[in-house]
């Protein structure tokens, strides 16, 4: 995910793509130490912690939006 973000840069679009790939219907290729680590990193934008960090939130836009949620 850290060069999946190195490439994405700025491109929201392209972030989310590859967001899709590891968090799909409630369940994430992400153990709790790789959010850890990618939510510590100097490397992820604030844009990318953020999405990454609602994308794992149920209940949240964005988090309803992987796992399926109405």
């Amino acid at each position: 995910m850290i060069q999946a973000s190195e490439h994405a840069g700025s491109d929201g679009d392209l972030w989310f793509r590859y967001l899709y790939k590891v968090i799909q219907n409630a369940e994430t290729k992400l153990t709790n130490d790789d959010v850890a680590r990618l939510l510590k990193s100097h490397v992820l934008t604030p844009f990318q912690k953020a999405t990454l960090q609602d994308a794992l939130t149920a209940g949240t836009h964005k988090g309803s939006r992987f796992t399926g949620e109405s």
